[in-house]
């Protein structure tokens, strides 16, 4: 197994994610005395019946990432949220387990030019991000706000997204998927940034969206109420 010749030639393995993938570097680690280290993002540690969401609610993925977090060198987590969720729902003592929040470039995402009367969000839309991302009540919430823009950025992976056109006023945008660039733009013009998720780590582009001085709005679950404070 290819695996094996890696960790085999390597001091340390470094794993993104404690899925099934984790379990079995983490395993073969163990076998050959090698260190390793495992970021948990938190879909992992996730226990969120009311959205389907998080792999705790699988008894076989759960045990998995149980697994994982035990045996370990030391898990990374992106927020304080993550590291409680790992304690809680994988049943771990945490000792191991370090929270340690993701960084970016202030020089790529900043403000520039005039702002305009434009409310953002941004997620790829699928059957499971629609009531996880908020995105239904992004676009209700336009209904209300009818002479301002509100832009969803983001593929579209399946018919979900005739469900958010259905329920949209005149005053909402769906870009799909835009490059890099694009988005920044985006950022830089848009007032009003919304992460309106009922779970998330550490909001990647909440941060960028900051930083290019988005005013945010958001709910307070996970890493959210942690990167508007």
């Amino acid at each position: 197994m290819r695996v094996i010749r890696y960790i085999l030639r390597t001091d340390l393995s470094f794993i993104w994610f404690a899925g099934g993938h984790a379990a079995r570097v983490v395993f073969l680690s163990k076998r050959f005395r090698k260190k390793s280290i495992v970021v948990v993002g938190g879909y992992e540690v996730a226990k969120v019946p009311e959205i389907n969401y998080g792999l705790m609610l699988n008894p076989k993925s759960d045990r998995r990432v149980k697994y994982v977090l035990e045996n370990t060198d030391l898990v990374l987590t992106v927020d304080e949220s993550s590291k409680k969720d790992a304690i809680n729902n994988a049943r771990v003592n945490g000792e191991n387990i370090l929270a340690v929040p993701t960084g970016y470039d202030y020089e790529k995402f900043k403000a520039k030019g005039e702002k305009e009367d434009l409310i953002l969000t941004v997620a790829y839309v699928n059957k499971g991000t629609i009531k996880r991302k908020g995105l239904e009540t992004f676009v209700e919430a336009a209904k209300y706000l009818p002479n301002l823009k509100f832009v969803v950025v983001g593929p579209h992976y399946d018919n979900s997204i005739r469900k958010l056109k259905s329920i949209a006023s005149g005053n909402v945008k769906f870009t799909g998927f835009v490059p890099d660039e694009e988005l920044i733009k985006y950022y830089q013009k848009a007032k009003v940034y919304c992460q309106l998720s009922r779970y998330e780590g550490l909001p990647n582009a909440l941060c960028e969206a900051m930083l290019c001085e988005c005013v945010p709005v958001g709910t307070r679950y996970c890493g959210i109420p942690t990167a508007i404070g």
